[in-house]
């Protein structure tokens, strides 16, 4: 799954795509719809999304809230498969 990840901290709730969008000041569509909005620590509100290859330009990260980009790499097998 190829794009660039990146974390938002949000105080209540896990938020949605659209708000996530929001605060990283991007269009909802340059999010990938199908990984979603996934808690990385919950407890302290931290989730992560992913930014789609085809998105026009970088989020903003002057906000406290916006941590990234992070990279994204496949995960393959690790050894010869059984």
């Amino acid at each position: 799954m190829p794009g660039s990840m990146f974390t938002i901290q949000v105080d209540d709730g896990a938020p949605t795509l659209a708000e996530a969008a929001q605060i990283m000041q991007i269009q909802e569509c340059d999010l990938d719809r199908g990984f979603g909005v996934v808690a990385v620590d919950p407890k302290r509100g931290i989730y992560t999304v992913l930014l789609r290859p085809e998105a026009p330009r970088e989020p903003s990260t002057n906000s406290p809230q916006v941590e990234g980009p992070f990279s994204n790499p496949g995960i393959g097998h690790f050894g010869p498969p059984r």
